[in-house]
């Protein structure tokens, strides 16, 4: 039979906060209710009042309302090194960071460009380098909602040069007698 409506919710069954009367005598009802916190349960029930005076109130009911973007970023890694490993390849490591949700991967930047990326490994090997040149690595961290944390401190390594130089040769001769 046509009615009002208002609609009570709230994170418990006591609900605590309320829409305002839909005053329209109405069979079929629809109201909005917004300022909900993302990923919460909440509890409501439906109060209608025909045109008599007459109120029904329907049982408890609960949704969850969807969770909230992430929009937090990584910690920065920590913990960077270089260190050579010929004259032509250098090894970075770092410490894992963390993430309020999960980290899902890590760029390596090699003087400030972006080399690589690795989805789990904590240490990345850098080759086709120049020897005797020196590199600066960073990295940063990033999770599944794209959020990427801010860039490391720097780690440098400076490769050796290859030995080039021809041994020398010392030839003595004994005197003859």
């Amino acid at each position: 039979e046509p009615s009002t409506s208002q609609i009570e919710y709230g994170t418990t069954p006591a609900y605590g906060d309320s829409t305002a009367v839909n005053a329209s005598l109405d069979t079929n009802h629809s109201q909005v209710v917004s300022g909900l916190q993302p990923g919460t349960l909440y509890h409501y029930r439906v109060k209608s009042t025909d045109a008599a005076g007459n109120t029904a109130t329907s049982g408890d009911f609960t949704f969850t309302t969807q969770a909230g973007a992430d929009t937090t970023p990584p910690s920065i890694p920590a913990g960077v090194t270089a260190q050579s490993l010929s004259t032509t390849s250098a090894r970075v490591n770092w410490n894992a960071a963390s993430d309020n949700v999960s980290v899902t991967g890590y760029a390596i930047f090699r003087d400030g460009v972006q080399i690589a990326t690795t989805t789990s490994a904590l240490t990345y090997t850098d080759s086709g380098l120049t020897p005797g040149a020196t590199y600066a690595y960073t990295i940063t961290a990033s999770d599944a909602a794209g959020n990427t944390s801010a860039v490391s401190s720097a780690a440098s390594v400076t490769l050796p040069t290859p030995d080039t130089a021809a041994p020398a040769v010392s030839i003595t001769a004994p005197a003859a007698s």
